[in-house]
């Protein structure tokens, strides 16, 4: 139940990334005190892949924006990693456009105040503030040292749901931690049942409330 094992003396690509997910145990020890080898290229050496520490406010303006500044302070590679998609990218540009079907329309001077408005809903016998949550997305740490630690503080500060991916490089006890909002853990089901009856007792004593299945990830 080490969460430091053979993954990092490894060459580490999206593909290779999703497939060692399966042995992850709440965390993938693909850090930024440890090691990152080109993606395509099993004879280079592996090199320190050093994720941004900085820290500071930013005015978000809009997503394009956001993506601009986001370019320039994670590392190359992992930049590419989460910004982009798999094979051709086809499933990437048809969740962008499908959300471009849905528009914002300001109303005005039709009699309703914010207070007129509620969005709470309930979720498996979560209250939540609104419908919004944190998706399980994996290895943070290729984008801030902190990785899932302050992704979980921000879905607290937010009082929004924090799925947690079992192919987090933070364990989830640690996940746990940082956030005081609800969470769920998602589960990479592993062949070996003690594996996997481990991972869900942690994840249980840890206060994660329901578990997401993986369905469409080939593990060990």
């Amino acid at each position: 139940m080490n969460d430091t094992n053979e993954l990092t003396k490894k060459t580490i690509s999206r593909r290779k990334l999703l497939g060692a997910a399966g042995i992850g145990l709440g965390a993938l020890p693909l850090m930024s005190t440890q090691v990152f080898a080109a993606a395509n290229d099993a004879s280079r050496p592996p090199t320190p892949y050093l994720a941004s520490t900085a820290e500071k406010k930013l005015d978000i303006i809009s997503l394009d924006r956001l993506q601009v500044e986001a370019r320039g302070a994670i590392p190359k590679a992992g930049y590419e990693f989460v910004s982009g998609g798999a094979g051709d990218e086809w499933t990437l540009r048809e969740n962008r456009r499908a959300f471009n079907d849905y528009r914002i329309a300001a109303k005005r001077l039709v009699g309703l105040s914010s207070d007129d408005i509620d969005i709470k809903t309930r979720l498996l016998g979560l209250d939540m503030p609104s419908p919004i949550m944190v998706a399980p997305m994996g290895a943070h740490a290729m984008v801030h040292d902190q990785g899932e630690k302050d992704t979980a503080r921000g879905a607290s500060l937010a009082k929004a749901l924090y799925c947690s991916s079992g192919a987090s490089n933070a364990t989830l006890e640690e996940i746990a931690q940082a956030t005081s909002g609800p969470k769920w853990f998602q589960l990479y089901w592993n062949n070996d049942i003690q594996v996997t009856r481990s991972l869900l007792t942690r994840a249980k004593a840890a206060g994660y409330s329901a578990i997401i299945l993986t369905a469409d990830a080939l593990g060990p």
